[in-house]
C-alpha cells in the first residue's frame, strides 16, 4: 500500500520513543481504516521495538567504520521491519464496521479481501509495509531517481508470500534490507514483470494522508 512519507521518519522515530510511537501508531491506524479495522496495540512491545531496533543501529554502526553518516535507509528499514515482526505489538483488530448506521455504512468502503488478509497477517504486513515505504521515499527523494521507485506496485500473491514468509520464518534484518534493496533499485531495461509474479487482481489501497 502506498503511503506518504514525511522526510524526516526515520529521524523521528530513533530519536525518541514518542516519535516512533505516534509514527507507527498513526500509520497502522490509516491502513487498518481501510478494511474499518481498529488495531489494539501493546505499549511495552512497542517500547522493546524501538530500544532493541536503535541498538542494532547503535551497535552495526560502531562495528563498520566505512558507514560515515550512518545506516542508510535500506539497512535502518530492514533492522525496523525485523524487530516490529519481532515484537509484534499489534495484538489484535477491532471491527468498527458495526459502529456505522445503514446510511453511513453505504458511504464507507471497505475491502473486504484486505479485511481477511490483516487479521491474518496484520502485524507482518505493517512491519513490511511501513518500513518499504520509508525506503520507497527516499528512492524517490534521491537525485537523478527514475520512476521506479515511485511506480513499482506490489502484487497481492507477491505481498501475501512475504508476510507468510515473516510469520512463519525468523528472517534476519540483513535478508529484509535485501528484499527492499532487489524491490526498489531501479535498472532502465528492468520491469515489474522480470522482478516479481503478476497477478491479475489489483492490490487493495486506501487513501491515506501521511504517518
Amino acid at each position: 500500500m502506498k503511503v506518504t512519507i514525511p522526510a524526516n521518519t526515520l529521524k523521528v522515530m530513533s530519536a525518541s520513543f514518542e516519535g516512533f510511537q505516534q509514527t507507527f501508531e498513526d500509520y497502522a491506524k490509516k491502513v487498518s481504516w481501510a478494511a474499518q479495522l481498529q488495531p489494539k496495540m501493546v505499549e511495552y512491545r512497542l517500547r522493546d521495538a524501538h530500544h532493541f531496533w536503535v541498538k542494532d543501529l547503535e551497535r552495526v554502526k560502531a562495528a563498520e567504520d566505512n558507514l560515515g553518516e550512518g545506516l542508510d535507509h535500506f539497512k535502518q528499514s530492514g533492522h525496523l521491519a525485523y524487530w516490529l515482526r519481532r515484537t509484534s505489538p499489534v495484538v489484535e483488530f477491532v471491527d468498527m464496521s458495526g459502529g456505522f448506521n445503514e446510511a453511513v455504512r453505504d458511504e464507507v468502503s471497505c475491502d473486504n479481501n484486505f479485511r481477511d488478509f490483516l487479521f491474518k497477517y496484520g502485524m507482518e504486513y505493517f512491519a513490511f509495509d511501513l518500513p518499504f515505504n520509508i525506503c520507497r521515499f527516499h528512492e524517490i527523494a534521491q537525485p537523478g531517481s527514475s520512476d521506479w521507485a515511485e511506480e513499482i506496485d506490489l502484487p497481492p500473491d507477491y505481498v501475501t508470500t512475504i508476510c507468510h514468509f515473516l510469520k512463519t520464518k525468523n528472517v534476519s534484518p540483513h535478508a529484509i534490507f535485501l528484499i527492499f534493496k532487489s524491490l526498489l533499485l531501479s535498472s532502465p531495461k528492468r520491469s515489474l514483470a522480470h522482478a516479481m509474479p503478476q497477478v491479475p487482481v489489483a492490490h487493495p489501497e486506501a487513501p491515506l494522508m501521511g504517518v
